[in-house]
């Protein structure tokens, strides 16, 4: 039984250390690109979106998600629900090990864009995407939290980007 328990928690520490190697390489590639590569210059609408991979979240949950995007659209004084305009997604999913849950948080906006290439090419394309990755045993509570701490990341960046 002593070598079962020993087999175990070496098995457990091997899955920590690798769980940990993954979100260091994913909180230092958030932090290098999250300014980076995406930009939200003159970007005037929005409407939103919110995708739930997860049967944990109830309809509370996804409403409360939904009134943070319209809290960052609020600030930002982005226009809604128009005609053409990008899309502003959080997508959530939820990985359940009782009694903890790992929730991955991402916001994204995307849009058709143009490429600049030879011949050009219509195609959709993130113009911006941040995540976040976090272990929890209160899920309800820890989703709203991740999605405000997104939302507050996208009225940075936007405020950011279109500094006059």
């Amino acid at each position: 039984m002593r070598d079962v328990l020993l087999e175990y928690n070496k098995s457990s520490k091997a899955f920590l250390k690798i769980l940990i190697f993954f979100l260091t390489i994913a909180a230092l590639n958030n932090s290098l690109y999250a300014r980076g590569p995406y930009t939200l210059t003159n970007l005037k609408c929005v409407n939103t979106s919110v995708r739930s991979e997860t049967t944990l979240l109830n309809d509370e949950d996804m409403q409360n998600i939904e009134i943070i995007l319209v809290g960052a659209m609020k600030e930002t004084k982005l226009q809604a629900n128009k005609r053409d305009c990008p899309t502003l997604r959080v997508t959530v999913e939820i990985l359940e090990t009782k009694p903890n849950y790992y929730l991955y948080t991402r916001l994204h906006v995307g849009e058709d864009t143009v490429t600049k290439r030879n011949q050009k090419t219509e195609t959709f394309a993130l113009t911006y995407s941040a995540s976040d990755f976090i272990q929890t045993q209160d899920i309800h509570y820890d989703v709203l939290e991740s999605v405000q701490y997104l939302a507050d990341e996208f009225v940075n960046h936007y405020d950011n980007d279109n500094e006059k």
